[in-house]
């Protein structure tokens, strides 16, 4: 009965059913609590959906297991199908934003994708420290959308907080050499900064792939070629350094190779 009051309040039908268990017909588990929904809401607003109830591999089951969302995330997700919606989107944190784009690409929703980018891209930029700006900056990594200007010129006057920092060190390779070469060439404080890094960047792909930190020749051998494990080619980040620094190559190759 208690289903039932909620359509005499004044709201549309998706504002009814949305979290609503009257007619619900799958359900998600989200961080151990479940969420009911309504697969003919879902599949009119999202392709995705629709493949996964409708398609030739639709779903057997009416519990669908969500593991690469927050609840919180996933409910916002909900809400802009069921009322074309999402409430207060500029005080939504940059970690959930980033995650509200990658849940809305997830499910096919466009106009919800332009809203995060628009709300990144224009909103966002004029109010962000180093730590949101780094973020920002990584996420072009699956979001090449992105626009990083703004965003990118804090973390140039702030370098020292982006070499520290152990995500950028565990970025993709692409994403590390695109902010070196945005450095200014030959600045002694930029050298010095790239040194420590290439120490440390060394160290840590021989630690992934358990390779000796003084293990020497074998991180010879591969320099030589680009590694799959490794995901880099150590003679491109030497010829990357020596545009940026005045150091020569035997001194790069010391430092990469120093443990």
């Amino acid at each position: 009965m208690e289903n039932f009051q909620l359509f005499d309040k004044d709201l549309s039908i998706g504002e009814s059913l949305f979290l609503n268990s009257y007619m619900s017909d799958v359900r998600f588990e989200v961080e151990k609590e479940i969420i009911h929904a309504h697969t003919f809401i879902l599949s009119f607003k999202s392709q995705m959906f629709h493949t996964m109830f409708h398609g030739s591999l639709k779903l057997k089951d009416n519990c669908v297991k969500v593991e690469d969302l927050r609840k919180g995330v996933f409910k916002i997700i909900l809400k802009y199908i069921y009322t074309n919606e999402v409430c207060n989107i500029n005080s939504i944190d940059i970690d959930s934003l980033l995650e509200l784009l990658y849940g809305a690409k997830k499910y096919m929703l466009k106009n919800l994708i332009d809203m995060c980018i628009e709300e990144i891209n224009v909103s966002r930029c004029y109010y962000i420290d180093s730590e949101i700006a780094l973020k920002v900056y990584l996420a072009t990594a699956i979001h090449p959308e992105i626009n990083i200007f703004s965003y990118f010129s804090i973390l140039l006057r702030n370098e020292s907080f982006v070499f520290d920092s152990d995500a950028f060190l565990n970025a993709p390779i692409h994403i590390i050499k695109k902010f070196i070469e945005s450095l200014p060439n030959g600045r002694s404080t930029s050298n010095l900064y790239i040194s420590e890094f290439l120490i440390k960047f060394a160290k840590n792909k021989c630690c992934k792939c358990q390779i000796p930190d003084d293990s020497k020749n074998d991180l010879c051998k591969l320099s030589h070629k680009k590694s799959p494990l490794l995901e880099f080619d150590l003679v491109d980040m030497i010829q990357l350094v020596r545009r940026q620094t005045l150091l020569e190559d035997t001194e790069i190759l010391n430092i990469v190779l120093k443990c």
